[in-house]
């Protein structure tokens, strides 16, 4: 079986909140089955699917992926009081190449039979005359009207949202911020106060051409969270790599430097005054050819900052300028 698995429910509400249907109770699962069912219904995410590795699943959980998949055989057998329906559905899955593709875990909707259940009666469950929203239809006897409370509080004349409706959040409002680069004003100012505007500019550039590059169908939905995730790493490091790279650059040119001053210095003065200039592959080093001198040798590496600069005072200190 492929690691990835990729978990769709047929029915989700859950981007504010987590729900179950309260006859998933009376399906005596055993806790770790319930505890791995909710999980599903948990991570199914806003478009009914996630893809998660088993191995997540399983340290998210704490549980072994023996466990994990002795629960799925579980929740996938046919229950009674779903009419023979299964929690899940599992499907192993091949991609055009005929390799494994991630399995495919659906969760099914048992929403129908949980209303139809309340409305019949059960064990923990008594009957109710109450409208199921998501059925739109009665499903058991009228209540009898309540008598008149001469003290009742007058309802509200608002409309009240009916049961089993989630108000929808306002829309965001997003701008243009390169050709295929959209924010909002509030996610705009916080990049700029975490990171400037010279590097949330530099973001934006980098994004774009990445967009350039890459099918839309890669693109990620929301372009504050790229810039979060990736793009101010992958910038950074590539002000890492031109920084090594001039680095790299100006250290060739600081061997060049040592090499052109020991050899003209060799040629001419070396003789005369008894001390030596050379370079070697790390550093350029001066030293006096007298066996009796005691003076230690100068060793400036070209690595170092103002390499020539220290060349210029070390000259000075051997009197040789």
């Amino acid at each position: 079986m492929n690691g990835d698995i990729e978990i769709r429910e047929q029915s989700s509400l859950h981007r504010y909140r987590t729900e179950l249907p309260n006859i998933l109770f009376d399906l005596k699962l055993d806790p770790s089955a319930f505890q791995l069912y909710c999980y599903y219904k948990r991570i199914a995410g806003d478009n009914g699917a996630c893809f998660q590795k088993k191995g997540t699943i399983a340290e998210n959980l704490n549980m072994s992926e023996s466990t994990i998949k002795a629960k799925n055989k579980i929740l996938s057998e046919s229950f009674p009081l779903l009419d023979g329906k299964p929690l899940i559905r599992i499907t192993q899955r091949k991609d055009e190449n005929g390799n494994n593709a991630p399995t495919l875990i659906q969760i099914i909707d048992i929403w129908p039979d949980n209303f139809k259940e309340i409305a019949t009666g059960s064990k923990f469950n008594p009957p109710s005359a109450k409208i199921c929203p998501t059925l739109g239809q009665n499903l058991a006897a009228e209540e009898e009207p309540i008598k008149k409370n001469p003290y009742k509080k007058k309802e509200s004349t608002k409309e009240k949202p009916e049961m089993g409706e989630t108000p929808k959040p306002p829309a965001r409002a997003f701008k243009q911020r390169r050709e295929n680069i959209k924010t909002t004003d509030e996610e705009h100012h916080k990049l700029m106060n975490e990171i400037g505007e010279e590097l949330l500019e530099a973001c934006y550039d980098r994004l774009q051409e990445w967009k350039e590059d890459t099918p839309r169908t890669k693109w990620k939905r929301s372009d504050y969270r790229s810039i979060k995730r990736w793009v101010i790493n992958a910038i950074q490091e590539d002000k890492q790599r031109e920084a090594k790279a001039q680095k790299s650059v100006q250290q060739e040119n600081n061997i060049d430097f040592a090499k052109r001053i020991a050899a003209n210095f060799n040629h001419l003065e070396a003789p005369r005054k008894n001390i030596a200039l050379q370079a070697t592959s790390d550093y350029l080093v001066i030293y006096s050819t007298l066996p009796t001198c005691t003076k230690p040798p100068t060793k400036i590496f070209y690595r170092d900052g103002g390499f020539k600069e220290q060349v210029e005072a070390a000259l000075k200190q051997w009197r040789l300028t």
